[in-house]
């Protein structure tokens, strides 16, 4: 390990593999990919190379044969994957969802119990693999991908949909807004939003993410017995020390069910250029033989706290559902956030200070207008126009290109010419929040209190985290001009600035090996009832740690891989760093197919922007940079 010290900032430890002059430099070595065969080379430092050959394990690089040499390795081809569909695509994501398996056989079911198959008819149609990819098509629209390929089996190809309203869309252009009061939940609470007055639906989303908020009821203690006939009684008690915000408003949306992220609805947050932001919840359609199969698009809600004319193109959400991100390719460095944007779990007063339903702790209670019990029983997922939004800040670039939250709850900023962060090194927790009071989070009010990030935006204190720096860890690697960045969660963890005084500290008994806290395990997003990938298999998250990885594309023509670690102790992010393909054409964007386990890239041969000229590239997903080679 070594320190590095970023213009007399604070000092943070990096993992020395994982800073070189230039991340093409690298030389190391890393266990088993998804396909339970592949490694990352490490004989030139420049990870995967287009055109060599590898030995790989059968998935959609391979599929049916396709792409092998005369030895039986698989050639790493660009194009390997629906070539000749896609326009300039900026990102895709997979949606864990249910599909149907009617006429499957008996052999079938014997060799895949949990098998589904698009269009729910396995006779037809391949198998889904517990899910679907969207993509941020600029030839067409944002669409749920199909899958083609022989009844019941491997997937060879994607099938671009006929734009309908199942499998694709579109944002609103609006031309104003107006204020209505709308009686919302049961029993009813009058709520005041804001609604846009729309002349169409034709703007093509750019880029955005997905949050699936699953629920896991044993995160608390047992519901409290209340005397029969009480009114909206307690459906579980108060949180675990070990529950998260996560896990606390997928809990408040299903009041206590429990749900994983199959059968839970996946909300998408997308902009379009001539409205604004958008929240568009995806809802398991009723399976039936040739119907719509996964989950299909609700109705559009717009953030009406971001003022009109910002020309908004890429939005994000924050991995535990706390903060949605928008900004614009076409205007100012601004970004827009928005706060608790899916509604307030806890339902805290203005100041933040008071939480009627805690995320831990609590005392039993009966009434639910006072709170005290786990869950509030009168929760709903809010209307977008009630959220509140503002200016946070400025994400420090010439020119946007491209935005997300990584793994360690942080948001990043990718453009001409880096990629910037809050701080240099980002990150802090209860133990350095004083020290870096400018760092995500807490610069929202100025490094107050962390309930005072409740006061700043409902009192509208804008713009107090200032302008983002490049991000130290990936400017020295020289990751410049990225088109696309994604995230891919591995362990939740907890967000370091939301850790409670016991989730910070090591509480002996707790954990045999670290004496920390247990903290929930959250399986990869989409993994859910499928078999665990190789590089899950024996590794447990007995740590507050969020741990997973960012992907990001600098001009070139490739693709840089970075895990993401927290400190236990400082709270800061720690990186690992390595190159993951090369030779690629210009990359436009990046994606994970959690059900086949394999990382997508897209890049546009003609260099721009040609229709149907995208090259997709289907590659097995390593992520095994841990120590040992664990996540």
């Amino acid at each position: 390990m070594r320190k590095l010290q970023r213009g007399g900032r604070h000092f943070r430890q990096i993992t020395t593999l994982a800073i070189a002059t230039t991340f093409l430099t690298q030389n190391f070595a890393w266990a088993v990919c998804s396909d339970g065969v592949a490694t990352v080379p490490a004989a030139v430092g420049a990870g995967f190379q287009v055109g060599s050959s590898y030995q790989l394990g059968p998935g959609p690089w391979n599929a049916g044969g396709a792409n092998l040499d005369a030895t039986g390795k698989t050639i790493l081809n660009p194009n390997n994957w629906t070539p000749g569909v896609y326009t300039g695509t900026a990102n895709s994501f997979f949606v864990p969802d249910i599909s149907g398996n009617f006429n499957a056989t008996a052999a079938q079911l014997a060799a895949n119990p949990n098998l589904q198959c698009e269009n729910n008819d396995c006779s037809t149609g391949p198998a889904t693999n517990g899910g679907h990819n969207w993509t941020f098509d600029q030839g067409s629209t944002l669409c749920k991908a199909h899958y083609a390929g022989p009844g019941g089996g491997t997937p060879t190809a994607w099938i671009n949909p006929v734009v309908s309203p199942t499998d694709c869309i579109f944002t609103d252009v609006i031309t104003g807004e107006q204020t209505i009061v709308v009686a919302v939940g049961n029993p009813p609470v009058l709520v005041t939003v804001t609604i846009p007055i729309t002349r169409g639906i034709t703007d093509l989303p750019y880029q955005g993410e997905v949050i699936t908020p699953t629920c896991d009821p044993t995160q608390y203690f047992p519901a409290p017995v209340v005397p029969p006939g009480t009114l909206n009684p307690p459906p579980l008690g108060p949180g675990k020390p070990s529950n998260t915000y996560f896990n606390h408003l997928g809990c408040s949306i299903t009041h206590g069910n429990a749900i994983d992220a199959a059968h839970a609805t996946t909300y998408m947050f997308v902009a379009g250029i001539h409205g604004g932001m958008f929240v568009i919840p995806l809802i398991n359609a009723t399976p039936s033989v040739g119907g719509p199969a996964g989950k299909v698009p609700g109705g559009h809600d717009f953030f009406a706290g971001i003022p009109l004319g910002q020309k908004l193109t890429t939005a994000a959400i924050s991995p535990e559902g706390k903060y949605a991100m928008v900004q614009s390719l076409r205007r100012s460095p601004v970004h827009w956030t928005c706060f608790n944007p899916l509604g307030d779990p806890e339902r805290r007063n203005d100041d933040g200070s008071i939480a009627k339903f805690p995320i831990n702790g609590g005392t039993v209670g009966t009434d639910p207008t006072t709170g005290g019990f786990g869950i509030d029983p009168l929760f709903f997922v809010q209307p977008a126009g009630s959220a509140k939004c503002m200016q946070t800040g400025a994400n420090g670039l010439a020119v946007t290109l491209t935005n997300t939250f990584g793994s360690d709850y942080q948001p990043y900023f990718g453009g001409r010419r880096t990629i910037n962060s809050y701080d240099s090194d980002p990150g802090y927790n209860l133990n350095t929040k004083s020290i870096f009071p400018k760092a995500w989070p807490q610069c929202i009010d100025a490094g107050h209190t962390p309930s005072s990030i409740f006061f700043a935006f409902n009192h509208g204190r804008q713009n107090e985290c200032l302008n983002a720096v490049a991000n130290g860890t990936m400017d020295q690697a020289g990751i410049t001009e990225p088109q696309a960045t994604i995230r891919h969660q591995v362990f939740m963890g907890v967000p370091p600035a939301d850790q409670t005084a016991f989730q910070a500290q090591a509480v002996p008994g707790n954990d045999p090996v670290t004496g920390l806290p247990v903290c929930p395990f959250t399986p990869p997003v989409g993994n859910t009832g499928l078999p665990p990938q190789p590089q899950f298999v024996g590794w447990s998250a007995n740590t507050c740690q969020s741990i997973g990885y960012i992907y990001a594309p600098p001009v070139g023509g490739t693709v840089a891989q970075l895990r993401l670690v927290t400190d236990q102790g400082s709270g800061l992010t720690v990186y690992q760093i390595r190159t993951y393909i090369s030779g690629l054409p210009l990359v436009t964007g990046l994606g994970v197919d959690d059900g086949h386990g394999a990382f997508i890239v897209y890049s546009d041969s003609s260099a721009i922007g040609s229709p149907g000229r995208e090259f997709v590239t289907m590659w097995p997903l390593c992520e095994d940079m841990g120590p040992g080679g664990t996540p």
